[in-house]
């Protein structure tokens, strides 16, 4: 319709385009009306704009995103939530907090609750919760279940307790849930299990979170025992179970889970989240074939960037660095973005081979091609290898770097480590006696 709308010489105005935005399901369809929105100069119009945002967001563009953001002049508080939101999605948890510390305007309940869905560091967390007192925002069912699930996250059950139990409003089942799951997450199965039975309703959600809370603390059979009294589980806990089964790391289990659970309704294994769990089920358990026979049957448009990265991740994993590269470089010529995870898994791949011409070029890439802040872990590896192949200076060099580079991945001893191994490795005492 657009095209012939375009062909007859007719301008969509602002009610067609808001609505060709939020249509929008694929990277390259919204740069596609972008393009449109810029030829008929409605690409700096407010509203539009916070539109866009939010569609790079769910297609986790955050780069896009903030390229649109960038573009514009005044700014409402919409649309900085909405930026802060891109971020949130795309797990960018710094560059939404930094987004935040710019913001002109008084946070509201909204900007709070996108912080607190994404942030991952205790001190981070308390300090939103000690602002939005401050600002004397009402705390409703989701800005407290968002704190929870914060806490829960931060390693502090005891403080998600507290917000739990002091919740004066209506708990919902989201509410019941994220505190079941930051119980169980935490090691405190008999709490969780405790709320779990205070529940007057146990929906699949609920059931969900019980099998994730088991398996992510190790009770692997409690998690399979709870799903054996289900009914109808949806992708999401057959998805949660696969991942149980992966901890399993049994080839024999894990293919009659897939027999069992899967291979009776085609169209689950053809769902995106499905066919990652069986992935990763697969590569822990060494099987790469499987891995790669899963992969393969995804269509171009169910594989997203989790999909690819957990492909490359195995071969990388296993010492199969040719089909790690190989697969990197048809992940890009599809237009797939990586991300740190992916660039972690291809510069693990080239320090077991001695890579370190393809490293090198994917460790600069990574900033200056995809806009990414190499982290400790990226650092790390780029050390081990130039230490393995007795670069010792230019890996001390990069490890001092890390020094200016904000990362809590990985504890700075790490690095150490890799530089101590290095020395350990080529002999060289008096440069380890210098770190």
């Amino acid at each position: 319709v657009l095209g012939e709308m375009c062909l007859e010489g007719v301008k969509p105005d602002k009610v067609v385009f808001l609505r060709l935005v939020r249509s929008c399901l694929t990277l390259e369809h919204g740069n596609l009306v972008r393009s449109l929105l810029e030829e008929c100069g409605l690409s700096r119009d407010l509203q539009i704009a916070t539109e866009l945002l939010r569609m790079y967001g769910s297609l986790q563009e955050g780069r896009m995103a903030r390229n649109v953001f960038e573009s514009l002049g005044q700014k409402d508080l919409v649309a900085w939530n909405a930026m802060i939101d891109a971020h949130a999605q795309c797990g960018q948890c710094k560059e939404a907090f930094a987004i935040y510390e710019r913001m002109p305007l008084q946070a509201d309940k909204v900007t709070y609750t996108t912080l607190l869905s994404c942030c991952d560091d205790l001190g981070d967390g308390e300090e939103i919760h000690a602002c939005a007192v401050s600002d004397g925002i009402e705390w409703d069912v989701a800005m407290s279940t968002a704190l929870v699930r914060c806490y829960g996250r931060c390693g502090n059950p005891e403080k998600a307790v507290a917000v739990f139990e002091n919740f004066s409003g209506n708990k919902d089942v989201g509410m019941w849930t994220a505190m079941i799951l930051c119980l169980s997450q935490n090691q405190k199965i008999t709490e969780a299990i405790q709320v779990f039975r205070e529940m007057e309703q146990q929906d699949a959600v609920v059931w969900s979170s019980m099998i994730m809370g088991y398996a992510r603390s190790g009770h692997i059979q409690d998690a399979l025992e709870i799903f054996s009294k289900m009914d109808h589980p949806d992708k999401i806990t057959i998805a949660q179970v696969l991942d149980a089964y992966a901890d399993l790391a049994c080839l024999s289990q894990c293919k009659a889970a897939h027999r069992d659970f899967v291979s009776p309704n085609q169209e689950l294994e053809s769902e995106t989240m499905v066919a990652n769990a069986l992935v990763h089920m697969y590569a822990k358990c060494g099987s790469l074939d499987e891995a790669r026979r899963v992969f393969d049957r995804m269509s171009l448009q169910s594989r997203n960037i989790v999909s690819w990265t957990a492909m490359i991740s195995a071969y990388a994993q296993h010492g199969r660095s040719s089909e790690s590269m190989e697969l990197f470089q048809r992940m890009q010529q599809r237009g797939v973005e990586p991300n740190q995870v992916t660039f972690i898994s291809i510069l693990s791949s080239c320090s077991h081979s001695g890579l370190i011409d393809h490293a090198a070029y994917c460790f600069y890439s990574m900033e200056q091609d995809h806009s990414l802040v190499a982290s400790q872990s990226h650092l790390v590896h780029m050390v081990d290898l130039l230490g393995r192949a007795g670069m010792l200076k230019h890996a001390q060099e990069i490890g001092e770097s890390s020094s200016s580079r904000k990362s809590e991945e990985l504890l700075p001893c790490a690095m150490v480590e890799s530089l101590l191994g290095g020395c350990y490795t080529q002999g060289d005492r008096e440069m380890a006696s210098k770190i």
